[in-house]
């Protein structure tokens, strides 16, 4: 599954992410969190509200953020 990548100008890097999945093995970043258990919380709302869709949470660290 190929993901896109996203750069951000702020110092500190958004690792975790969540992604809604698509038709065709695409995906689209819907949010960025620092830490995992924010990513958990926001994830729980996401099924809630949109439960027909398909969200997963991935650790992707931003391009240029080494």
């Amino acid at each position: 599954m190929a993901y896109q990548q996203i750069q951000f100008s702020e110092d500190t890097p958004r690792p975790w992410a969540i992604v809604r999945l698509l038709p065709k093995a695409q995906c689209y970043t819907v949010a960025r969190f620092y830490n995992r258990q924010d990513a958990q919380d926001h994830l729980r709302f996401l099924k809630r509200w949109i439960p027909v869709a398909e969200f997963e949470i991935v650790f992707d660290m931003p391009v240029g953020s080494h």
